[in-house]
């Protein structure tokens, strides 16, 4: 074997050692969140004021609001509290319009940041439109 190919064999060995699996891997302490929307131009855009809260099973826990440019930063153990079901990220205009993300799947554990798009709420009037 190449000396190249002993120093390959060598690292993937030295990796394999030291990967953690899935319940080791050390949780972020807290999460930042980008949430965004597409313009009509299809540029990504942060949105402000967006309000981020926890759902459970018989409460709603208000954890912040975007900034300026988007992004809310939580802290683990405010995402991943007993009974934590989901978030809501929502609108600040329209406060029935919401993306969610469900808690109990694991998917954000361990992560240090998520993007999460929350489109521009838009009215359709349906009396208008017509098939083609």
């Amino acid at each position: 074997m190449s000396v190249r190919g002993q120093f390959l064999a060598a690292v993937v060995v030295a990796f394999a050692a030291n990967t953690l699996s899935a319940d080791e891997m050390p949780s972020a302490s807290a999460i930042t969140f980008y949430v965004y929307h597409h313009n009509a131009k299809g540029q990504i855009i942060g949105r402000p004021g967006v309000e981020v809260s926890r759902i459970g099973p018989q409460s709603e826990q208000r954890l912040g609001a975007t900034s300026a440019d988007g992004e809310v930063r939580i802290a683990a153990q405010n995402l991943f509290a007993d009974g934590a079901v989901a978030l809501l990220f929502c609108d600040p205009q329209f406060k029935e319009h919401c993306a969610a993300l469900r808690l109990e799947s694991g998917l954000l554990r361990g992560l240090a940041e998520f993007s999460v798009q929350l489109p521009i709420f838009e009215l359709v009037d349906r009396v208008r439109v017509r098939a083609r």
